[in-house]
């Protein structure tokens, strides 16, 4: 009984270690990088940080290698945000989605 209770109150006084909030949005001048690892999910480098935005749906074109446009009257790129994803050699638009919440992950996505 006692090697139960003493496990019990050894988990009530473990740490709990919150999930990361999600980032309303990402100052564009600040935006060093960005990464598209498939087509619902692009990374930004702000600064040292970076952080993940997970769109909610598939967007067309959307793949490594594709370039982004951004157009928004405020100096942050933030949930909501239309992009239109592009080819930079071709200049061939795939199509304009919008992003999703913006997650800061530990350290660089994978390429």
């Amino acid at each position: 009984m006692r090697i139960v209770l003493a496990f019990a109150a050894a988990l009530a006084a473990a740490p709990v270690v919150a999930a990361p909030s999600p980032a309303l949005c990402v100052r564009l001048n600040h935006v060093t990088e960005t990464r598209v690892t498939d087509d619902r999910t692009v990374y930004y480098k702000e600064g040292s940080r970076w952080y993940r935005n997970d769109l909610g749906t598939s967007c067309p074109g959307l793949q490594p290698g594709v370039s982004l446009q951004t157009k928004t009257p405020s100096p942050s790129l933030c949930a909501g945000d239309m992009v239109t994803v592009f080819r930079p050699v071709t200049h061939v638009e795939y199509g304009t989605c919008g992003l999703g919440e913006f997650t800061r992950v530990d350290g660089p996505p994978p390429r």
